[in-house]
């Protein structure tokens, strides 16, 4: 089964700390709540650059941004990235787009209360893992 990363944050984190490794990069797929610019190159644009708290060594960082610069661009090659815009807000319907695109089991916002239906985080891994993806993030 593929692992379904959603946050970069989280990603980020969990490559530092050594819980995800490259093979975990190899077949899944990817829905960060951040932009393509900033997945590709954190920090470019004055924003948080995740890597830099995420490990204080240098080379680690090094690593990690070369690390994913790399997985991400070949994971787009393979169709296994769906980006939400500049403007953009992360749905449902991008995910379950991406998802379809992979054979993936899509998932259902219906199944959770009104009030929840809003894309986010606790919801996209509470309906992920219903349908047996295994979540990264949030």
């Amino acid at each position: 089964m593929s692992k379904l990363f959603i946050s970069f944050t989280s990603t980020v984190s969990a490559l530092a700390r050594g819980t995800i490794s490259r093979d975990d990069f190899k077949n899944g797929l990817f829905y960060f709540g951040c932009t393509r610019t900033h997945a590709i190159n954190p920090g470019e644009n004055g924003e948080v650059d995740e890597t830099t708290w995420a490990t204080g060594d240098i080379t680690k960082q090094a690593e990690i941004k070369a690390l994913l610069r790399k997985e991400l661009e070949a994971a787009e090659a393979q169709g296994r990235v769906e980006w939400r815009t500049v403007d953009g807000i992360n749905s449902f319907d991008q995910l379950n787009k991406l998802l379809a695109q992979n054979g993936a089991q899509l998932i259902n916002p219906l199944e959770l209360s009104e009030c929840r239906r809003s894309y986010c985080y606790s919801a996209v891994r509470e309906l992920a893992k219903k349908v047996g993806h295994e979540v990264i993030g949030g």
